[in-house]
C-alpha cells in the first residue's frame, strides 16, 4: 500500500488518484494514518464480499 501524506494530497492528487486505481492508497496526517482510499471497483468487490458473508450468516442462524 502506497502511503501519502494531506500535503502530498493536495499538490499531487492527479499522482494520487492514479495509484488508488491500482491499489489502495494510505493518506497521513502528521505521520498517522488518517484515511485509507480504495478504487470503485475495489469498493464494489468488498460490499459483494460483506453482502455474502451476511446472507451466509443468516443461513447459518435463522431468526
Amino acid at each position: 500500500m502506497k502511503v501519502f501524506s494531506t500535503t502530498q494530497l493536495r499538490r499531487n492528487t492527479s499522482e494520487i488518484l492514479e495509484a488508488v486505481q491500482c491499489e489502495p492508497v494510505m493518506i497521513t496526517r502528521y505521520g498517522k494514518s488518517l484515511f485509507a482510499m480504495i478504487s470503485r471497483e475495489h469498493f464494489d468487490a468488498m460490499q459483494r464480499g460483506l453482502n455474502s458473508a451476511t446472507l451466509g450468516m443468516e443461513a447459518e442462524h435463522p431468526r
